[in-house]
């Protein structure tokens, strides 16, 4: 899932039930658990990690527990919120996309879901023309925002 940067794809459980399996990340070089926090954080949002992402259009849930802090006195150190204003910087600037997780994997399956035809014209006047269309595959039946119902589908 990782290496060809898919955040979402579809499972079947055991019981037969359908369900989207979703992977987050925190490439921290000390392991996942190792950077989540406001202290370590700033190792992982690093401006070439930011580059990374933008250079290959790439998609990130990023794996944090921001709400652990060792002091309430500043909960946040200095270079977590330097990496914090980098991303904000990022998303202010058009180059990264900050959103829910909810958004993102209604996004995604919707992405997942998406067909794109190309096919050539039929008619007389636009003989050997091509025509694009956008259509949902045949296992959706929602062709809106996709609820917990759809996703659980």
């Amino acid at each position: 899932m990782h290496c060809i940067n898919q955040v979402i794809f579809r499972r079947r459980l055991r019981d037969g039930s359908k369900v989207y399996e979703f992977i987050r990340s925190n490439p921290h070089w000390n392991g996942v658990g190792a950077g989540a926090t406001s202290y370590e954080v700033m190792d992982v949002l690093t401006p070439r990690m930011l580059e990374r992402l933008v250079a290959k259009e790439g998609v990130c849930i990023l794996y944090t527990h921001l709400g652990k802090v060792r002091t309430r006195r500043p909960p946040f150190p200095a270079e977590t919120v330097k990496s914090l204003r980098d991303l904000s910087r990022f998303h202010h600037e058009g180059k990264i996309l900050v959103t829910t997780t909810r958004r993102l994997l209604d996004t995604a399956a919707l992405c997942e879901r998406l067909l794109l035809c190309c096919r050539r014209s039929e008619t007389s006047e636009n003989r050997g023309e091509y025509q694009q269309e956008l259509v949902l595959d045949q296992e959706s039946s929602d062709q809106g925002r996709l609820g917990r119902n759809e996703l659980l589908r």
